[in-house]
């Protein structure tokens, strides 16, 4: 059973691996203009800048008059204005000499990893596999068996007043799928909903749940004579919980600094640190809502997504998008 404890190790098996990634590379995070910036390479050789772009630790960036551009190394975020021309080395060296309190680098390192590790479906891929085997060796019983339905993890953990748009993987000759939500200390369902399709809608809301109270999510199917099941994705209810975190963070200084572009990011990865995996998700949907061909978030909803077990939602969100053509 994958439980409030056990989920937390998906973020903490997470942390050393964005730190170790954004190292790597200095990340383009964001820039004032499609024009005007450009890295030299040793050979002399140049690029148009874009957000997303991975940038060699030697070179140059040479910024024009007028032209802004933000850029993430060593867990520190770094801004260039123009007219200048500055070595890679020494946007490097600022860095290294930067202070950030724990959570902002956190932050800068958690931009690095989800812009490097989406750049495409397959480092979206790579991306899943590498992090469910980090999850898999940290969570006790979790390779055991093989699950023919799985639940993804932002199901799980803190989750308070909201809708669930439930969603599992589709099980070949499956007619129907049975949804329970157990109250795990007596073991007595509070929902148990058939369905046709793959998803479900719930509102936690309308259930009358508990606060502080775990209870426990999952999926059965009929498939030929055998009936198969999901892991069961355990959470605790908490009503106020992601709204408080929320609040508190928009009271501090380093988010009232940031881009406004970057504070919904700021407040999902607060989100995500302390276990509303729900409330997060539901963050990066209403993003998307406002801009779905943004290509900036639809990077950070398909690390999320790989983060949480949802590899080919994940990808999705890199390959093209129809509706921009």
């Amino acid at each position: 059973m994958i439980n409030k404890a056990s989920i937390s190790v998906l973020v903490l098996c997470l942390l050393p691996f964005l730190v170790l990634t954004a190292q790597q590379s200095i990340i383009v995070l964001s820039t004032n203009g499609s024009g005007g910036i450009v890295y030299q390479s040793t050979q002399n050789q140049t690029q148009r800048v874009f957000p997303g772009l991975r940038l060699a630790p030697q070179g140059k960036l040479i910024v024009d008059m007028g032209r802004r551009v933000n850029l993430v190394a060593d867990g520190k975020k770094i801004t260039i204005s123009g007219p200048d021309e500055v070595d890679m080395s020494a946007i490097a060296l600022r860095a290294e000499n930067s202070r950030n309190t724990t959570f902002v680098s956190r932050f800068w390192n958690f931009i690095s990893s989800s812009m490097t590790n989406t750049g495409s479906a397959d480092d979206v891929e790579k991306y899943h596999r590498k992090h469910i085997t980090n999850t898999k060796a940290g969570i006790a019983g979790f390779t055991d068996r093989d699950y023919p339905i799985q639940l993804p993890f932002y199901f799980g953990g803190e989750v308070g007043d909201q809708d669930l748009n439930l969603s599992w993987t589709a099980l070949e000759g499956a007619s129907a799928y049975r949804v329970t939500l157990l109250k795990v200390k007596e073991q007595t369902a509070v929902l148990a909903a058939t369905t046709r399709t793959n998803h479900l809608r719930i509102s936690t809301a309308e259930l009358a749940l508990e606060p502080g109270t775990a209870y426990q999510l999952s999926v059965t199917a009929s498939q030929g004579e055998e009936v198969v099941s999901s892991p069961p994705v355990s959470f605790h209810y908490s009503p106020e919980g992601a709204a408080e975190i929320t609040a508190s963070i928009r009271e501090k200084r380093a988010y009232q600094l940031l881009e406004p572009e970057e504070q919904p990011l700021y407040l999902i990865l607060a989100l995500e640190e302390e276990n509303y995996f729900a409330a997060a998700q539901t963050a990066y949907v209403e993003l998307l809502a406002d801009d779905p061909n943004n290509r900036f978030y639809r990077q950070f909803y398909a690390a999320f997504l790989a983060r949480m077990n949802d590899p080919e939602a994940a990808k999705a969100m890199i390959e093209p998008n129809p509706s921009k053509e």
